[in-house]
């Protein structure tokens, strides 16, 4: 349980700090594009969503890193807030998922990495 706190926090710092950096604000909510119509990344962010309220959390990380190689509108925004809002789930709801705090964070630095931020990244941990 400790273990998971302590993860879960890392995620929330990294998050934060990254959110800040790029977007200037410390929570990361993805803001729609355009509601007429929707952007790549709009839709991404629907579809992802909807994976997730449905506990397929392996095959909505899977399309977002589908999407992440073909460099989809907000890429970034988007990574932010999926593992965000993964983080905010129970680990209950996580297992249910068959998905873990480890899968979180690990993802995340991947998708960071992806985008080309590595050295953010490396920063940033330095910042926590």
């Amino acid at each position: 349980m400790f273990r998971n706190d302590y993860v879960m926090r890392q995620i929330d710092s990294l998050v934060m700090v990254v959110s800040k950096i790029f977007f200037g604000k410390t929570t990361p909510v993805y803001e729609r594009q355009d509601e007429i119509n929707p952007t790549s990344g709009d839709k991404l962010h629907d579809e992802l969503m909807d994976l997730v309220e449905i506990n397929e959390i392996n095959e909505a990380e899977n399309l977002l890193f589908e999407h992440l190689g073909t460099g989809v509108e907000g890429g970034l925004s988007l990574v932010l807030d999926f593992y965000h809002r993964l983080n905010l789930l129970t680990d209950e709801q996580l297992s249910v998922g068959e998905f873990t705090r480890g899968e979180i964070d690990a993802g995340l630095r991947d998708a960071v990495e992806l985008l080309g931020l590595s050295a953010v990244l490396e920063n940033s941990e330095n910042a926590i």
